[in-house]
């Protein structure tokens, strides 16, 4: 089955595997017309062949009124192999790349290492391009799995730049339909796992891949007739970098500093605009300093579990919250990356 990827802005057709419209340079996403099945792999019905078995089913724990859904329990510890999963299943199963080929990512550690492994299984070279200061686990990580890393000194948009100039054909995720397309199995799961959806949901936001994701899946389950309404999601950003909640709530877009939640970087998404839009109609942003990110990640682990820093922001923003609600925190990283 060959998928309508389409341009967001003037709905021109993808034609290969460019990242944005030649046309009008929008970026594309992947329109879902069929119904919902149990199924989670028919799904995806443009995969001809899955590279590895999808669906993760990744563990939900529940405290009271709070869940929690440890969606680090996959092969690089990451959501981001959900989508890279999808990705590189569909490159693959469509010979649209010889094997061999090399490919490259722009990451700030948990993409790069999602995409080198599923890159290597599906018989491509990876080059992952990365900032200089990059968490140092991550980067060993990315290079166990066979990538050449380029480290590159300056900002998230020049890693970006370099990359899309460098050498093979860049399939980065922020970009790529297919990988967006992928995350729609986590509101699948919550939908299989839980007595009835949970009311709100707490998403940490970078690029917004996964709470994007994380809504189609929804839409698709609300307009498959399988939910008669699409849960409270509520976005979470640090305090010192949150693009999403200052275009939400119509503050002008300030100077942004590091944070210590070093997954949540992006400051100039693709899809700020798709964002803002979703959120006005289905939830709200929440941003937390960075002592509630670390005290909550210590929380976290008083209770056996073990995230990014990145993870812990939506336990800050959950205590920030009414707690009468029943609530399911999205965790998307495992600790151990941030030794």
């Amino acid at each position: 089955m060959k998928p309508a990827i389409l341009c967001r802005n003037c709905k021109t057709p993808r034609e290969n595997l460019e990242y944005i419209c030649r046309k009008c340079g929008g970026t594309f996403f992947l329109k879902v017309n069929w119904k919902y099945s149990e199924n989670l792999a028919s799904n995806f019905p443009y995969i001809n062949k899955w590279i590895m078995e999808p669906g993760f089913m990744t563990p939900i724990l529940k405290f009271e009124n709070l869940s929690m859904k440890l969606d680090y329990f996959t092969p690089t510890l990451s959501y981001k192999d959900r989508g890279m999963l999808t990705l590189f299943s569909r490159i693959k199963g469509t010979e649209m790349l010889p094997s061999g080929s090399q490919v490259t990512e722009d990451s700030s550690g948990n993409a790069g290492a999602s995409f080198a492994f599923f890159a290597k299984i599906g018989g491509y070279s990876p080059n992952i391009f990365v900032s200089s200061n990059s968490n140092r686990i991550k980067l060993e990580q990315i290079k166990s799995y066979g990538a050449k890393i380029t480290l590159i000194e300056g900002s998230r948009e020049d890693l970006f730049r370099a990359a899309i100039s460098s050498q093979g054909i860049y399939l980065g995720h922020t970009y790529m339909a297919e990988f967006i397309d992928g995350i729609r199995s986590i509101a699948y799961e919550i939908f299989q796992q839980t007595v009835r959806v949970p009311e709100r949901i707490f998403v940490p936001v970078s690029a917004g891949t996964l709470l994007l994701g994380i809504i189609y899946g929804f839409e698709h389950l609300l307009d498959s007739g399988e939910i008669d309404h699409i849960p409270e999601i509520i976005a979470v950003q640090p305090d010192s970098i949150c693009p999403l909640f200052d275009s939400v709530y119509g503050i002008e877009q300030r100077k942004y500093a590091k944070s210590i939640a070093d997954a949540l970087v992006t400051v100039k998404s693709p899809h700020l605009k798709e964002m803002t839009d979703k959120i006005r109609k289905y939830g709200s942003v929440i941003t937390v300093s960075e002592d509630e990110i670390k005290d909550s990640r210590e929380a976290l682990m008083g209770k056996g579990i073990y995230t990014e820093y990145s993870s812990a922001t939506t336990l800050a923003a959950y205590e920030k919250t009414d707690k009468s609600k029943n609530s399911l925190l999205i965790l998307t990283g495992n600790g151990i990356k941030n030794i």
